[in-house]
């Protein structure tokens, strides 16, 4: 390992993607998806470090430990002189590469959106919507570098971690599913920022969060209703599942399931309808809440059909 201290300097926009592109391209081949996040994704005019979001292929840690090896990277040190230790695991690895301090997240199909999304920031802005979710007890949490839902929302925090007995995992491959997620419109990198998180969500009363039983995570040989939407029976049996949290075991126990089943749906349906006209609602004032409500309305046709 070189036990080079770090030094790092602040770049212009411009030569700081330069940079940080040279050495995106030296691993790209390596890499399933590979993106430039962090505060060069938000387009600031100064960079200290950057951010790489990127899906591991083949023999990507092989490839970045013989750059460090052969000095084209150094190991970025963390910690007091004497008592350093570096940064370079299976999922992180942080290094600095033409004097710039560049961090590299991988990460998975499945939870692309949120991590992408994470690592774009800005910091502060993350940290108010992570909070929200804890103040309003919502029932997703995010976990690991994944997204989970808890049907029954038993989340709970015994130590420094958020556990739930029953939770599933969120299927997030990208940022438009991230944001559907938190009941707001996709915002491009360089508009997020806590006080515009705060306008579309803690000050916004249309707000309305989802309903996740169609984000949850399904088999390979699953389809999921974005990308089979013509497979109602399949839809219709994960959103069976999604909704039994929400029925007392007594309802289920005295319901036939014929008749059980017609409820689920029909409370599906009324829940979209509502949120259908809240979603057209925002878009006189946000435009991008316009793809939600054609989304909406793509779900309540297989709904309908599925209620009778």
């Amino acid at each position: 390992m070189n036990n080079l201290t770090t030094f790092e300097r602040k770049f212009e926009l411009a030569d700081a993607r330069r940079v940080v592109g040279e050495l995106a391209d030296l691993i790209r081949p390596a890499c399933a998806r590979l993106e430039v996040c962090g505060s060069i994704r938000r387009g600031t005019p100064t960079v200290k470090d950057a951010d790489v979001v990127a899906i591991a292929e083949h023999n990507l840690h092989t490839i970045l430990d013989s750059l460090a090896e052969n000095g084209t990277v150094i190991k970025a040190l963390y910690g007091k002189e004497g008592n350093q230790s570096t940064r370079w695991g299976p999922k992180y690895r942080s290094m600095l590469f033409q004097g710039i301090k560049i961090e590299l997240w991988l990460t998975s199909e499945t939870s692309w959106g949120y991590i992408k999304w994470l690592r774009s920031g800005p910091k502060e802005a993350n940290e108010y919507i992570m909070a929200y979710l804890i103040y309003k007890r919502a029932p997703i949490h995010f976990v690991d570098g994944d997204g989970w839902y808890s049907p029954g929302n038993l989340w709970h925090k015994p130590k420094d971690k958020w556990i739930a007995e029953d939770k599933v995992q969120l299927h997030i491959p990208d940022e438009d599913t991230f944001f559907s997620l938190l009941g707001m419109p996709y915002l491009p990198p360089n508009e997020r920022s806590e006080q515009k998180y705060k306008n579309l969500m803690g000050n916004n009363r249309a707000h309305r969060w989802p309903d996740y039983p169609p984000f949850v995570l399904k088999a390979p040989e699953m389809a999921t209703l974005v990308d089979a939407p013509s497979k109602a029976p399949v839809f219709g049996a994960k959103l069976k599942a999604g909704e039994m949290s929400r029925m007392s075991p007594l309802a289920v126990n005295e319901t036939t399931a014929a008749a059980w089943t017609a409820q689920v749906y029909r409370e599906a349906l009324k829940r979209s309808e509502s949120q259908l006209q809240q979603a057209q609602l925002m878009s006189r004032t946000y435009p991008s809440y316009a793809r939600r409500a054609e989304a909406l309305e793509r779900d309540l046709v297989m709904i309908r059909g599925l209620a009778g």
